[in-house]
């Protein structure tokens, strides 16, 4: 055999030469010793890492403080458990975080008398190092339970991504890593992303709104949810050295402007849901800006300068995120911040309904006709309904808002309604009729529901040719639905063929409070009326000053009234006053 391989070594030396097997061999071993190192180094960082993630994953902890002893259940396993003394659970820590870990789990027992830390879940965060630079482990630990009598603690924890903490530009690939701002800067300035892209995320707190976390804490809640979503790409994260809170984020692959928008809304997206998953978004508002560093300064603070002032700019103006020069970009901007807003009232139902009696006053007789209802939105960025439809209607959220609007009005109206035939009217334009039609049928209990639709008369009086609407609201009269025309303004003018086709009007005479029958007022509604006492419907007074008025135009002929002189607007339907009741009753016996 060593013949044969000597044979073979000598055949081998003749056709390659001796000096080129000398070569090859060298290159064989240097290769052998390579995989050597590279395995050994691989087995050995497993083996650190191992140790040193020994709290990683999703575990369940009974801390039993009496007895010195830590019992740790995997949550994918509860059928196996650890043991281990409390000594022993923080000897996982690393040893400047041991004193810190322990004053935080001891320290739940001596607050018996709060009552939250035994309701609420409190969260700590606690640093492990693994004795390997790259890994910095964050621990989240939540403690959901406390037996005060038993010394007994019931905490779960989840370890935070990994987040690689050193900058490395010479490396072909690059990972998403945090670094420090002086060593950011330097780099920025070496050229090395002059491709690619810079932005600034920048938060506030609302008022005086407390939280489990802090500042700090919630910047590394916030980085972690961010390294996930862009640990493959070469993204480098770095804090402000002063307290203002703030992360940066430079990034070597988006060159194109469309890249920094759609990074922009990708980093929107991924703190939304970071602020959603842990109740920030009750406490912090943000805004992002970001530019293409080609079109900011080689200098660094002259672009973080300019980027700073586009912070501002979208405090100022309510917007989500901007492009830096980028004036079309800014205009999408707006319209997503537009389209954040609406949906935000959709999702969180910020949309409440009050109602006001309809009354009939015939045949005697006091009758609950119908309810008004008016809708108001509880965010301070829409100062009315109509505003709110406004931008709905950007982003074809149009449907959606109405659907809300009746989800929340015919409840309330439904349970306390006067009978089955009072009707709810509802103020909407011509044109969002059809979003009304298609949101019903998706409204739990609306078919137990009389809908009456009203449009304004200023809607019809540019139309030349009324067919389109009319046959607009006859589509709305075959379903079952009912409309009426509000003729605050222009009710001389109403067309012949859209009288004949309302069901009902609402009339706001406008007459002054101590009206009387020969106040000018008074005798100029006079043809305005007569005008509209042709088509033979409902008029309905919805505006009168005082129940004076409300007597003057009862005598006069008109028996349907809504107006706070006989019952305000309520959150919930409410019936008449007793004192009402009386005056209404004087007024209809005395005719």
């Amino acid at each position: 055999m060593i013949m044969k391989l000597g044979n073979d070594l000598s055949f081998l030396m003749e056709v390659v030469g001796f000096t080129s097997f000398y070569i090859i061999l060298i290159f064989v071993l240097i290769a052998i010793i390579i995989v050597a190192i590279s395995a050994f180094k691989f087995f050995s960082f497993r083996k650190k890492q191992k140790t040193a993630n020994i709290l990683s994953s999703h575990f369940y902890y009974i801390i039993n403080l009496k007895k010195h002893s830590v019992r740790r259940y995997n949550y994918r396993n509860f059928d196996k458990y650890k043991e281990m003394s409390f000594v022993e659970f923080l000897s996982n820590f690393a040893e400047n975080e041991r004193d810190k870990a322990k004053t935080f789990f001891t320290s739940f027992i001596s607050k018996k008398e709060i009552d939250q830390y035994s309701n609420d879940v409190v969260s700590s965060f606690v640093m492990i190092n693994s004795k390997f630079k790259h890994f910095v482990n964050r621990i989240l630990f939540k403690v959901i339970k406390i037996d005060y009598d038993e010394g007994i603690i019931y905490a779960e924890s989840h370890r935070l991504f990994n987040l690689p903490c050193n900058l490395n530009k010479n490396k072909k690939k690059f990972k998403a890593t945090t670094s420090s701002l002086g060593e950011i800067k330097k780099t920025y300035e070496d050229g090395f992303f002059a491709k690619g892209s810079f932005f600034v995320i920048s938060f506030k707190k609302k008022d005086n709104i407390d939280t489990f976390f802090n500042e700090y804490q919630i910047r590394y809640i916030i980085l972690d949810g961010l390294y996930k979503s862009f640990k493959t790409l070469s993204s480098y994260f770095f804090f402000k050295d002063n307290d203002e809170f703030e992360i940066d984020l430079l990034d070597k692959n988006f060159i194109a402007s469309y890249d920094v928008k759609n990074m922009t809304k990708r980093i929107i997206r991924r703190i939304s849901e970071v602020f959603e998953n842990y109740g920030f978004d009750n406490v912090y508002y943000f805004t992002i800006t970001g530019s293409l560093v080609s079109e900011l300064s080689h200098d660094f603070d002259l672009s973080y300068r300019a980027l700073k002032e586009c912070i501002e700019k979208n405090y100022e103006e309510n917007l989500l995120y901007s492009i830096y020069r980028k004036e079309e970009a800014n205009e999408d901007a707006k319209t997503w911040a537009i389209r954040t807003d609406v949906l935000k009232v959709i999702k969180e139902n910020l949309i409440r309904p009050s109602f006001r009696s309809i009354i009939c006053l015939e045949n005697n007789e006091i009758k609950i006709y119908g309810y008004q209802v008016k809708f108001k939105v509880l965010y301070d960025k829409f100062k009315s309904l109509d505003d709110l439809k406004k931008d709905a209607k950007i982003n074809n959220n149009t449907k959606e808002i109405f659907s809300l609007c009746l989800k929340t009005a015919i409840p309330s109206y439904l349970t306390f309604r006067e009978n089955f035939f009072t009707k709810l009217y509802i103020p909407i334009n011509l044109n969002e009729i059809q979003y009304a039609l298609l949101s019903i049928p998706y409204v739990e209990r609306s078919n137990q529901a009389h809908f009456v639709f009203v449009l304004d008369i200023n809607e019809f009086l540019d139309l030349e040719d009324l067919t389109p609407a009319i046959n607009i609201i006859k589509d709305v009269q075959r379903k079952g639905h009912e409309v009426a025309v509000r003729c605050i303004n222009g009710g001389f003018k109403i067309k012949t063929e859209l009288g004949q086709v309302i069901d009902s009007f609402f009339v706001d005479l406008n007459l002054e409070e101590n009206v009387k029958a020969d106040s000018k007022s008074y005798i100029a509604s006079h043809p305005f009326l007569d005008r509209l006492y042709q088509f033979h419907k409902p008029i309905i007074e919805v505006n009168a000053k005082s129940f004076s008025e409300v007597e003057l135009l009862y005598r006069s002929g008109l028996t349907y009234f809504s107006s706070d002189a006989i019952q305000g607007y309520t959150e919930m339907i409410d019936k008449l006053d007793k004192k009402i009741i009386k005056k209404l009753t004087n007024l209809i016996n005395n005719n």
